[in-house]
This record gives structure tokens, C-alpha cells and sequence, in this order.
């Protein structure tokens, strides 16, 4: 069944770049995108809207871009859903792939289930026909029936059903119902948890415990400052003036490069998959994309070139080359000790990010202006 599922991923790239659709397609827009029971949609829909209630049929795939979605008519293709929250209480003759925030299924889907998201819910009307692979905070099996097995990752989870094939999961809590069954359970658990406190465990359960590493005690700790660190050596060597520019905008507008920043990681993604919806400007959604992630990671790394900057400004008074490319070392290996300081890590580097954005949202308006005619 996963296999299938890498199929369909690749199959969906390869739309994405291009390949002909092989079904007529149908597009709604707009506030709410409603088909009634008794309608039906031959082919694909796309849907880009606010709320999406599908109580009729559609005969393709669905592809949703928007905030909620319910679906208790029949879809006889795959589930492509990209929101917030995901009811399912029909039925999807195909599989159903969800990036969001919640989902519930509450009816029979035919293939398998890729969930990603804060939480994912299978009620006692669920009926999988292939394996469930889920990555969440909260995983919840009240019920149910799953053809297949379940694989990934969940922060807490509570299974109360029935699985055909073998159950692997990486979590920190769970607990069992007394209606679980499945022929093999294993779990990779951070600490250990004893049998008691997971309610009904079964007997075949098989627990390993793994300890997680400090960040300084990892490979990859020290190979991303070294990247950042030859990237941000290339920026100067290449843009010294286009960097000394930035870091100047930077300094003397600190809150509209945050603001502007702000504006630009929110905002970006959802022009991309907005043009992607509209199919005739996937192009355009995917170079923006790419670009987006580009600028991601170049952000941070201007930010720990400012934060360098500002410090050695403060120290030596000088914003020469030599300076610049010490503000690269120093900023990089700091920032990259502040984000994992407890509580405070996350909106260290979410500011980082923000403020790079702007710097690179600022210098692009600012390039765009005329220079003012001598007179």
C-alpha cells in the first residue's frame, strides 16, 4: 500500500511539472464552494475557498486549498487536502493525503492515509483499506478498522481499534483501549513508560527506548553552522556592497524589516498555492516556491551576519570586509546557540527569520526605485 503511495507522489510531481491531465477538471472559487447531495462533478475538482462542503459525488480527485473542509458525499479519487481542518464522514474511493491542523475521518476510505498535522482522529465508522502513516501531536483511534498497518510519529496517542497489519510508532505517550488489536505492536518511546500506565497494552508489545541527544551532540549541529558559515563568506565575497546595503536598511529600519519580513513568510506560501490551484500558473507557484525556501534559508543567514555585525560595530567601530566576514562567523555560531535556548529558541529564530526576509524584501524595493536625475 505505501509503495502506491510513492507512486501517487511522484505521479502528482510529475503533474505539477507539466504532464497533461489525463481527466476534465472542474474549479471553484470563492467564499464557499458547496456541491449539493444529488450533484456530481465528473472528473477532478479543485476547490480554493474558505469552506468546502462536498455532499453530492465527485468522480476524480479533489484537490482543497482552504481553511475547512467536510465531505459527506462520495469521492471516488483521492483526497488532496491542504487547510486547516479535514471532516471526512462519506466515503473516498482512493487514498487521502492531509496537511493541515485537524482531521477526523468518520467514514470508509479505500487507500491509504497520509496525515500530517496537530491532530488526527479515527472514529468507530473509519474503515481504511490500507495503512495510515500519520505525523502529529495527537493521534486518536476511538474505533474503527484499519486493512493495513500504522507507521510515524505522534507526541500522545490513544488506540481503540482494530489493525490488520503490524503497528510502529515513535512517541512520548499512549494508551490502549481495551477494542485495540493488531497481529505486532512496537514503539519507539523518548523515556521509558511502563505497562500500567498505557492501559490495555497487548501482549505482543515491544518498546524500545531511545535517548535523545543534546543539540551539541550531534553531527549535524556543527555541519549547519559550518554551511552557513561558507554561505554567508560567498555573500560577502560576491555582494560586499549589496550586503553592506542590507545590513545599513537593517540597522537604521530594524521594525519595518521585521514587519516586512513578517509579511513575506506569512504571505509567500499562500500566493504559491493559490497559482498552483489555478493550475495554468503551477509554474509560476513552483519557481516562487523554490524561491521562497532559497530565501528561507539566506534570511537566516543575513540575520546572523547583522547580529555579528551589530556586535562587532559595537567593539571594533569598523564595518570593513574583514569585519564583515567576522560578523558571519560570530553571528552564525551565536544564533545558532540561541535558538536552543529553552522557551525562548522558537521566537529567536522565527525573529531571524522575519528580519532576513525584510532585509531581502527591502533591498529588492529599494532597487526597484529610480535614482534621482542630476540636475
Amino acid at each position: 500500500m505505501m509503495r502506491r503511495t510513492f507512486v501517487l507522489l511522484m505521479l502528482g510531481v510529475a503533474v505539477l511539472m507539466g504532464a497533461r491531465p489525463v481527466r476534465s477538471a472542474t474549479y471553484r472559487g470563492g467564499e464557499t464552494v458547496h456541491i449539493a447531495a444529488g450533484d456530481t462533478v465528473r472528473g477532478n475538482l479543485f476547490a480554493g475557498a474558505r469552506y468546502v462542503d462536498i455532499e453530492g459525488v465527485v468522480t476524480g480527485n479533489v484537490y482543497l486549498s482552504c481553511e475547512v473542509a467536510r465531505i459527506t458525499g462520495q469521492v471516488q479519487g483521492t483526497v488532496h487536502a491542504f487547510l486547516r481542518r479535514l471532516e471526512v464522514r462519506g466515503s473516498v474511493g482512493d487514498q487521502v493525503l492531509f496537511f493541515g491542523e485537524s482531521m477526523i475521518l468518520d467514514g470508509p476510505v479505500d487507500g491509504d492515509v497520509l496525515a500530517f498535522g496537530r491532530s488526527v482522529e479515527l472514529t468507530s465508522r473509519a474503515q481504511l483499506g490500507g495503512d495510515l502513516m500519520v505525523g502529529c501531536a495527537e493521534l486518536m483511534l476511538t474505533g474503527g478498522r484499519v486493512a493495513g498497518g500504522i507507521r510515524g510519529g505522534a507526541g500522545h496517542a490513544y488506540l481503540n481499534g482494530r489493525v490488520a497489519g503490524p503497528v510502529n510508532l515513535k512517541l512520548k505517550e499512549i494508551h490502549f483501549g481495551e477494542a485495540f488489536s493488531a497481529p505486532a505492536v512496537h514503539l519507539t518511546l523518548k523515556r521509558p513508560l511502563s505497562k500500567s500506565k498505557m492501559g490495555a497494552a497487548p501482549e505482543n508489545l515491544t518498546v524500545d527506548v531511545v535517548k535523545t541527544r543534546r543539540f551539541y551532540q550531534r553531527i549535524y549541529f556543527y555541519w549547519s553552522i559550518g554551511a552557513m558559515i561558507v554561505v554567508g563568506l560567498l555573500m560577502v565575497a560576491l555582494g560586499k556592497h549589496r550586503v553592506e546595503d542590507m545590513l545599513a536598511v537593517a540597522r537604521q529600519r530594524p521594525l519595518a524589516g521585521l514587519g516586512s519580513g513578517f509579511l513575506a513568510l506569512v504571505a509567500t506560501p499562500v500566493a504559491a498555492i493559490l497559482l498552483i490551484v489555478l493550475i495554468l500558473t503551477i509554474p509560476v507557484g513552483i519557481i516562487l516556491l523554490v524561491s521562497y525556501f532559497i530565501s528561507l534559508y539566506l534570511s537566516y543567514v543575513l540575520s546572523s551576519m547583522f547580529v555579528g555585525n551589530w556586535i562587532l560595530r559595537r567593539l571594533r567601530g569598523n564595518g570593513s570586509a574583514a569585519g564583515l566576514a567576522l560578523s558571519v562567523v560570530l553571528g552564525v555560531v551565536l544564533l545558532a546557540l540561541l535558538e536552543h535556548v529553552p522557551h525562548l529558541g522558537g521566537l529567536i529564530k522565527l525573529l531571524a527569520l522575519c528580519l532576513g526576509l525584510g532585509m531581502i524584501t527591502l533591498s529588492v524595493w529599494h532597487s526597484r526605485k529610480p535614482a534621482p536625475s542630476e540636475q
